[in-house]
């Protein structure tokens, strides 16, 4: 009878341990899909400001392929590439030069770049967590399997 409580306690500690490793095994998966939702958006961005490159160096009248679905475009001609309209929210749409439109986006790309870096970080610390999780609950099984 004297074992059946060592066996209790541990299997008790395995328990709680195995509940605490599945739900920090969670937050790792989630915050790894944030970080390639992030990842997604730089490209995104990055995308965006190559695209403003180009058509910053654009000629009026000059033809271009408009993008309407996933492999769906048509014809266009440039009329004035020295201002952009932007959405700001609640269907308000406001002109922005150029280089506004520029450090909007590079705002934004900081911080994004900022967010990702902070995940990334909270990944590392959750990755480390899970492991040292998984370590114990080794250590509490090869406990069990001696008593």
């Amino acid at each position: 009878m004297a074992k059946d409580k060592p066996d209790k306690g541990i299997e008790k500690q395995m328990k709680e341990g195995y509940v605490e490793y599945q739900m920090v095994t969670q937050q790792v998966k989630q915050v790894q899909e944030q970080i390639e939702s992030i990842q997604e958006q730089l490209t995104d961005l990055n995308s965006v400001t190559e695209n403003l490159d180009h058509l910053k160096e654009a000629k009026k009248e000059d033809e271009m392929l408009i993008p309407v679905a996933n492999g769906i475009f048509f014809k266009t001609a440039l009329k004035d590439n020295s201002e952009f309209l932007v959405n700001v929210g609640s269907n308000t749409v406001v002109a922005k030069s150029f280089p506004q439109v520029k450090d909007m986006l590079t705002v934004q790309k900081k911080e994004l770049e900022e967010v990702h870096d902070n995940l990334v970080i909270q990944f590392q610390k959750l990755h480390e967590q899970s492991a040292k999780l998984e370590q114990d609950l080794k250590n509490l099984v090869s406990q069990s399997e001696n008593v």
